[in-house]
């Protein structure tokens, strides 16, 4: 009966934790373990077959192998899973393709949940010309067009904002101006998306060809929209 609990026990605990794998926890598509741990699971799997192996194995340490396998398991997926900085007070967590963004919420943050107020470009390069306007509680975007060029300028609450950007010939630098920190992605194409958190909203700039003293420039030169 002791036997027939314990198989039962166990089927439903793997199956919870094949379920639990599934939901979340794994996120990388190119998941690869290292060198060293496949080494000790396949001589983890040899010894399996040795008839010492068979006649030490006690019930209590088979718990703890299992727990120490799942531990295994668990902490190497973590390792491979996304390295997670601490920049320009965001939290950039860097996968293989892309980088995802987060802003760094302390637990007294007061900042706006909603655009309390509107804030829009006050200088914009000549030629371009403001083609959308999309204003929302918790974000704010417009569209400025020149020809096939474009600028996208964007406002939106702390607690909101989460961005991905592919990492792909990207370099990430932190460029400081008059004490604000800018997050810079120069991409190899010519083009930059430079975000910045002023401790009440994040707001980000991004465009083809113009420079990012330029655009440094536009974002340091922002006011509150007048209705």
């Amino acid at each position: 009966m002791a036997d027939r609990s314990e198989s039962i026990l166990r089927a439903a605990f793997y199956e919870y934790l094949d379920e639990r794998l599934k939901s979340g926890i794994y996120r990388d598509d190119e998941f690869e373990t290292s060198e060293k741990f496949n080494n000790r699971m396949k001589k983890l799997i040899k010894s399996e077959h040795n008839v010492y192996h068979r006649l030490t194995l006690t019930r209590g340490r088979k718990v703890a192998c299992v727990l120490i396998a799942i531990l295994i398991i668990l902490l190497s997926m973590l390792s491979v899973g996304a390295v997670r900085d601490a920049v320009a007070n965001f939290f950039v967590e860097h996968f293989s393709d892309h980088n995802h963004l987060t802003t760094v919420i302390e637990e007294d943050d007061s900042s706006p949940t909603t655009l309390e107020e509107v804030y829009e470009l006050s200088y914009v390069p000549e030629g371009y010309v403001l083609k959308q306007e999309n204003i929302y509680e918790e974000k704010a975007t417009y569209i400025y067009i020149n020809g096939r060029k474009d600028i996208t300028f964007s406002q939106i609450t702390r607690d909101y904002y989460s961005a991905s950007i592919d990492n792909k010939d990207v370099d990430i630098s932190v460029e400081k101006h008059d004490g604000q920190d800018y997050l810079v992605y120069g991409i190899e194409d010519g083009s930059f998306i430079i975000i910045y958190d002023n401790g009440r909203y994040v707001f980000s700039l991004s465009s083809y060809e113009l420079p990012k003293e330029t655009m440094i420039k536009m974002l340091e030169t922002i006011k509150i929209k007048k209705d």
